[in-house]
């Protein structure tokens, strides 16, 4: 994008005109390029003399984009326990092969890689391996400046095993409460136990099946903290998903939009809430299911944002009506 050239440049109107500033804000601008993807980029650019001033230039850079190079290779540097083909499949970034004419997952993209790095981190995570770090990646241009080869390091560190997992509530205090339900309950949906390898996925999972028995019952506020706390030596972690309630959290109001043709009344029956009933996340799921089930819409999103209090929840329903006039 032009703002993001602009970011680079730091010459001033006004000032001396240096040539070698020229060129490294040219340079500037071809190593933007390089670490967008775009290696084949050229940068050049033209003084021009103002009109009916003698000693006054224009500076014009002229900017050719290239075509975004293809990857040749992606290698992995340090990994023992995982294969680098488990990985690969986890990225969007792909090497070409006889297939990459499909799409364009083999051209390479600074954003996209940067999130392939995020994901790879995240695997390692939810394998257990709670050290993992990666190095800085190298991206080099091969001879024929045709592809890219990237190496990514990585340090994978131990792997780690449940020793201990705990559910507990606090107040605003930090003193621990009563819980909703039993702990025991609560802890069972965590689909781990001791002696299990650390699993991220499963963690998250239970978090939003304890998540949703507190938001069935009012509180839409609840947070949950987890916390780890790492035995390196012997490879254990213990894990605590600390529960915040929050207040209970009533209807105020429920916004449909998008209908034309279809009445509210129509929608609105679904959802079994109304304004001013306790809030409830099972059943706002299953009213969306319900008016898609209705056959008139293409589409039904479902949101939900603070009222006019704390305590008061805004549901918006939008929804997007189905063509009429065919026979099915």
């Amino acid at each position: 994008d032009k703002d993001d050239i602009d970011e680079t440049v730091t010459l001033e109107p006004g000032t001396i005109l240096s040539v070698p500033d020229v060129e490294s804000q040219a340079d500037a601008m071809r190593q933007l390029y390089s670490e967008e993807g775009f290696f084949l980029a050229d940068i050049d650019y033209e003084l021009k003399r103002v009109p009916g001033d003698t000693n006054q230039v224009d500076i014009v850079f002229k900017i050719d984009e290239g075509a975004e190079v293809e990857v040749r290779r992606i290698s992995f540097v340090g990994t023992k326990q995982l294969p680098a083909a488990e990985l690969l499949k986890i990225m969007q970034t792909n090497e070409t092969g006889m297939f990459s004419f499909l799409s364009d997952r083999n051209k390479f993209s600074r954003a996209a890689f940067d999130e392939d790095l995020t994901r790879v981190q995240a695997w390692y995570y939810d394998k257990g391996y709670l050290q993992m770090r990666p190095g800085r990646p190298t991206v080099e241009l091969t001879a024929d400046r045709s592809y890219v080869d990237i190496t990514i390091p990585v340090e994978e560190g131990p792997r780690f095993r449940i020793r201990e997992f705990g559910v507990m509530e606090t107040d605003g205090a930090g003193n621990e409460v009563e819980t909703i339900a039993p702990k025991a309950d609560l802890r069972d949906m965590v689909r781990l136990k001791a002696g299990d390898w650390f699993s991220r996925s499963k963690i998250a999972e239970g978090i939003e099946e304890i998540s949703r028995t507190y938001r069935d019952n009012g509180y839409a506020l609840v947070e949950m903290v987890p916390g780890t706390d790492l035995d390196e030596t012997n490879h254990l972690v213990d894990v605590t998903i600390n529960i915040l309630r929050g207040p209970l959290v009533y209807i105020e109001r429920i916004h449909v939009r998008g209908n034309t043709k279809t009445r509210d009344a129509v929608i609105r029956r679904e959802f079994r809430l109304s304004e001013g009933d306790l809030y409830n996340q099972s059943r706002l799921e299953d009213g969306r299911a319900l008016v898609e089930q209705l056959g008139y819409f293409e589409r039904v999103d479902v949101s939900e944002e603070e009222g006019t209090a704390r305590d008061q929840m805004v549901i918006n329903v939008e929804v997007a009506e189905k063509p009429t006039g065919t026979f099915q």
